[in-house]
């Protein structure tokens, strides 16, 4: 029924009521077919002998709720579409509901996924099926479990546990057990691969531990003191047999105004306020030293040197020891039967010559972390360099190692070098003079190089070097502004003939973990400032 407002008309002298919308004609009719006027969607009727024509909106309803109401329009005479259905964010109009809907059917609602069950459209919302149960195939030692890679349910292993350190066994009467395949505390398991590695390993130097759940073992270098106050770098040796620490004349003391640093009182143990002015307030009374004062921060140093030890005698050398009785000078360790002798066996110690036997030492120069080698004119011989720990330095005296050339890097720099473990032949003209940088080679440490003629033949005099200072890139006996200064030249690339990259270069991308990497950057800065706050060479000594 047409629903709207009307009017009250007169007909042939007879009031007659009719809807807006319809259209009265004065053509005579009997019946309602005479009042036919063509369009579908009118409501043809024929009241007392006059046609009515009244627009019918349910002869245009399609049924379908969703596209919106169709009306009869009295503009065109013909169906209106109506206007859509627009349905929140996730919903559709649904006509089988005649609504918005999120699904018509079950299929709109799955997710793909088996062991979560099926899924099912409810009025219009989706619902979560349950899980598939697999519990029918438990035992007392076999879990049964959904699988969704195949579909179905299947059974673990009996007393799988995803553990490959473990043994999964099946007891009856108790259920499963899984004890460790391997011996607890003592080794350690990879869970994701079953390999075992020992926990120990035979350093007392280090701590051993386990990561149970990488199967990862660690060894922490422990730390160690040798309770004396005036010492630095104190660290294990012979496998955690002693304790040992760097002599130093300077060390940082309690800073305050009146006294900004101090030097250690060897025989006191302990550190003492001292401000040098000059030179002379900083003598030690150990003549083979050389006494400066850093007059910028009023820090006192002793530099060993060897030099003023010499004896010109090439069988009976000497060495600067600061912490020695007298002047300093004390006969070399050399590692040999004989102190003081640089030849391996003493008998073929050659005074005239300067040899051991005809195999002539090389020329060595020093910087903190490198060490540059010039063989000696020995023709067409082969030779290597050897470089050993001194046997006077504890931390390095188990470093016994020989000079290669750094493949990696020689394309750039024809000089770089690195130690190996075994020796390497050339002959002097194929080696030029090399720069050799390694872990192994630290601050403020002794070492001695020598050259090796032939494969298997004669080691020649060992020359003893010791690496300058932690962060001193001038060698001036410590570390202070003038250093860093040069460091950050150097990481800006202003390299002269006094400041070269092998003075600066002190550490590599991990100060600890990997060598001098030929690059000045702000690591090494970062460095030079730590050893500028009197902060110790933070690497224990490698040992092999």
């Amino acid at each position: 029924m047409y629903r709207g407002q009307g009017k009250f008309v007169s007909i042939f002298g007879v009031a007659v009521y009719l809807w807006c919308g319809a259209s009265v004609s004065a053509q005579p009719c009997f019946i309602d077919a005479d009042c036919n006027d063509g369009i579908f969607c009118t409501l043809d009727r024929c009241f007392f002998g006059n046609c009515s024509n009244v627009h019918n909106d349910g002869q245009c309803n399609d049924g379908m709720d969703c596209n919106g109401q169709e009306t009869c329009s009295m503009v065109t005479d013909s169906c209106a579409a109506g206007t859509p259905i627009q349905c929140p964010g996730g919903q559709f109009c649904s006509n089988i509901f005649n609504r918005c809907v999120f699904c018509e059917n079950n299929s709109q609602c799955a997710d793909g996924q088996f062991c979560n069950g099926v899924e099912i459209c409810n009025a219009g919302l989706c619902q979560d099926g349950e899980d598939v149960d697999c519990s029918f195939l438990d035992t007392e030692c076999i879990e049964g479990f959904c699988n969704e890679v195949v579909d179905q349910c299947q059974q673990h292993p009996p007393c799988f546990d995803d553990d490959l350190c473990t043994n999964d066994i099946c007891v009856v009467g108790t259920g499963c057990a899984n004890p460790f395949n391997y011996n607890v505390g003592v080794e350690c398991c990879n869970p994701a691969t079953g390999v075992i590695t020992p926990i120990n390993d035979s350093n007392a130097c280090t701590q051993d531990t386990c990561n149970v759940v990488t199967g990862q073992v660690s060894h922490t270098v422990i730390s160690c003191n040798d309770n004396n106050a005036c010492t630095v770098d104190d660290h294990c040796i012979n496998n955690g047999a002693g304790c040992v620490g760097t002599n130093v004349n300077t060390i940082s003391c309690d800073e305050t105004a009146d006294c900004p640093r101090g030097t250690c009182d060897v025989p006191a143990g302990h550190c003492e306020c001292v401000v040098c002015a000059t030179d002379p307030q900083c003598n030690d009374n150990v003549s083979c030293t050389a006494d400066t004062c850093d007059t910028q921060t009023g820090v006192c140093s002793n530099v060993a040197n060897d030099a003023a030890c010499a004896t010109g005698l090439f069988c009976q050398q000497r060495i600067c020891d600061p912490n020695s009785a007298g002047t300093g000078c004390v006969l070399a360790n050399l590692c040999t039967p004989t102190a003081g002798n640089p030849c391996a066996s003493p008998a073929g110690c050659n005074e005239t010559n300067d040899n051991c036997g005809g195999c002539p030492p090389p020329t060595v120069a020093v910087t903190s972390r490198y060490v540059t080698i010039t063989p000696p004119g020995t023709g067409a011989t082969q030779i290597a360099f050897r470089v050993a720990g001194d046997c006077t330095d504890g931390g390095v005296a188990c470093v016994a190692k020989y000079v290669d050339f750094d493949s990696p890097v020689v394309p750039a720099d024809p000089t770089a070098a690195r130690l190996v473990n075994a020796a390497v032949f050339k002959t002097a003209a194929a080696w030029g003079t090399v720069n050799v940088r390694s872990l192994d080679l630290q601050p403020n440490r002794r070492y001695r190089i020598s050259t090796e003629c032939n494969p298997g033949a004669v080691r020649s005099a060992s020359v003893a070097v010791q690496l300058w200072r932690w962060g001193d890139n001038n060698n001036s006996g410590t570390a202070n502004f003038t250093d860093i200064s040069r460091e950050v030249d150097g990481f800006r690339n202003f390299f002269t003939a006094d400041l070269t990259k092998e003075k600066t270069d002190i550490v590599g991308s991990d100060t600890c973990n990997s060598q001098p990497n030929r690059v000045v950057n702000f690591i090494d800065v970062s460095a030079n400032v730590d050893a500028f706050r009197s902060l110790p060479f933070p690497c224990s000594p490698r040992c092999p």
